[in-house]
């Protein structure tokens, strides 16, 4: 309990002052953080208390504070009266015998002790004793003997002692009960805090990580253990040997056994890995950890169904820094990885991040972390390293992945012609032509079309083709190059995509006021429904720029009678509105 040591002398007096108050009122009661409570609760534990802050105190000690302690742990006794059942008498004598039998330091002139309230009250007001002579005292005068100095082998104290003045191997006792959420604010104090702190911290975090790893080795070894007792114990089973049910269970119990050996290879391998001491400051520790913790999350994805034995078995346990909740139900680990890797590749950490990629045994899941990490790399503008690393990747599909969506980065970055070379680099056919549809349309927004038919016609997929001609052909209608959009338009293989951007291009034609030119188009769409949105559009847009005739007569011309009711109606109410206005 770090609360009960006292960082000075003042401290402890205050501390010692309160809890005789606290004792000494009728109706409060003491708790185990020495706070005041209308309550009583466990005045034995409280009692215990009361004597370990003595114990952590004992630098500050003086005679009267042990009586001031031992009093207030018979108050404690004498307000529990009614629970004496409970609370052994010989419980509380062993406390204050204990009191007693601490040892006092060497004394300091002037400090009062508790229960002298005006000594305490006014410090500095020591009262010196005269010296009385006696009769040897004129002889001794006369011929004194030579001054020696006394050596003094009592401990050294003073009113302005610190924690930091204790042994090192003290101090470093005191701060290795610390936490985690302790760190920051400890370190703040001094440089030696500082120093002593991270060096306590380094050991005491590669203590509990190591023992956590070994925790779920030892889950891990007691699965592996069943599985291979039921594979060399399967005799006592009546089942027909040669029989295909047997062969199917001797094949589970098998994948079950490598499954396990596996999980206790990869965590054997994070535990000997584990290398804390090149952590130069806290937050240097904390980077360290976290990269620890993404490695062990990612053993854990495999089995998230024993993360409540985990949990049970990790009770006795005091998780490292930066580990809590780590075996909850409701974590979700995979997010969390991904997640923690964006974080370490944002903060220029690539180290880390790649150090957890290459510790991964799994092909897929180290594809996925290479892939992730050469991604984030080309999102932050270090394409080069992204290329680098998207390279590397082991894994076929989720190198094609990567290397697909760096090259749209280059093209971006206006680096077309290493985009292109980075497109033929990439192994899969779906991805290598979803990279030249990306990288068409990217350049006809910026309004380099020849370019950009030039890399569709690269593509051999027609899916892919003819997705990104009508978004090449949208683009030539919306910036006015009709005739353009409307030859590439007429290029779609399929029949649903091409409708869709003839009607886009004949209603850009009737806004234009080239309505004969829209009529032409909305004329050579395949398909009635889609042939009758186009002309919906076309009568409504006329409408609305007062040729109310004309749009009746194309309204007209719409074949499904569900299609051309509405728009008649709506061409109607346009004209109301109009005519209304021009009344007023």
């Amino acid at each position: 309990m770090s609360f009960l040591i006292a960082n000075n002398l003042n401290e402890f007096r205050n501390t010692l002052a309160e809890i005789k108050s606290i004792s000494d009122t009728p109706n409060l009661y003491l708790t185990t953080k020495l706070t005041s409570s209308t309550k009583l609760k466990m005045p034995l534990k409280v009692a215990e208390v009361v004597c370990e802050l003595a114990e952590k105190n004992q630098r500050f000690l003086t005679s009267g504070d042990k009586d001031t302690l031992v009093n207030i742990v018979k108050r404690i006794e004498s307000k529990a009266q009614y629970a004496k059942g409970k609370e052994k008498e010989e419980a509380f004598v062993a406390i204050i015998e204990k009191i007693k039998s601490l040892n006092l330091p060497q004394v300091i002139s002037g400090l009062p002790f508790i229960g002298n309230t005006n000594s305490w009250a006014k410090p500095n007001n020591v009262i010196k004793q005269k010296h009385i002579p006696n009769s040897g005292d004129n002889a001794q005068c006369d011929n004194p003997p030579p001054k020696r100095r006394k050596e003094n082998r009592s401990l050294n104290l003073s009113p302005s002692l610190e924690l930091e003045d204790l042994p090192q191997e003290i101090f470093e006792q005191i701060l290795s009960a610390l936490g985690g959420e302790d760190y920051k604010n400890c370190s703040e104090v001094n440089k030696k805090w500082n120093t002593t702190l991270i060096q306590v911290a380094k050991r005491k975090e590669a203590f509990l990580l190591c023992k956590l790893i070994q925790c779920v080795m030892d889950h891990c070894d007691s699965q592996k253990a069943f599985f291979f007792d039921a594979e060399q114990n399967a005799s006592w089973l009546s089942y027909d040997y040669s029989s295909d049910f047997w062969h199917e269970n001797l094949k589970v119990w098998q994948e079950n056994l490598k499954f396990w050996h596996e999980n206790l290879k990869d965590l054997e391998k994070i535990k000997n890995s584990l290398n804390l001491s090149a952590s130069a400051t806290l937050i240097q520790l904390a980077s360290s950890l976290f990269c620890e913790k993404i490695k062990f999350l990612f053993v854990l994805t495999r089995y998230p169904e024993y993360c409540k034995e985990l949990k049970e078995r990790a009770q006795v346990l005091e998780l490292p820094w930066l580990f809590k909740g780590i075996f909850d139900p409701a974590t979700h680990y995979y997010p969390c990885i991904w997640d923690g890797i964006s974080k370490l590749v944002r903060k220029n950490l690539l180290g880390k991040a790649l150090e957890i990629a290459h510790n991964l045994s799994d092909e897929d899941e180290k594809g996925k972390a290479f892939s992730k990490v050469s991604i984030l790399l080309a999102e932050a503008g270090h394409l080069d390293k992204a290329l680098e690393i998207g390279h590397t990747i082991p894994h076929e599909y989720k190198k094609s992945k990567a290397l697909a969506k760096i090259s749209i980065l280059f093209t971006k970055a206006g680096h077309l012609e290493k985009a292109l070379e980075i497109v033929k680099t990439i192994p899969g056919e779906f991805e290598k032509n979803y990279a030249l549809s990306e990288i068409s349309i990217l350049l006809a927004e910026s309004g380099q079309f020849i370019k950009a038919l030039e890399c569709v016609n690269a593509n051999v997929w027609e899916s892919e083709k003819d997705y990104a001609l009508s978004e090449i052909s949208t683009l030539l209608a919306e910036s006015g190059q009709l005739d353009k959009s409307l030859e590439i338009a007429k290029t779609i293989s399929d029949e649903k995509q091409r409708n869709a951007i003839l009607i886009r291009i004949a209603s850009k034609s009737a806004e234009t006021g080239q309505l004969d030119k829209s009529l032409e188009i909305a004329m050579t769409i395949r398909g009635e429904d889609e042939k009758d949105y186009a002309l919906s559009e076309i009568s409504t847009l006329l409408a609305e720029t007062g040729q109310f005739e004309k749009a009746q007569e194309i309204a007209k011309t719409i074949s499904h009678e569900e299609h051309r009711k509405p728009i008649l109606f709506r061409i109607a109410s346009i004209s109301a509105k109009t005519c209304q206005v021009e009344k007023v």
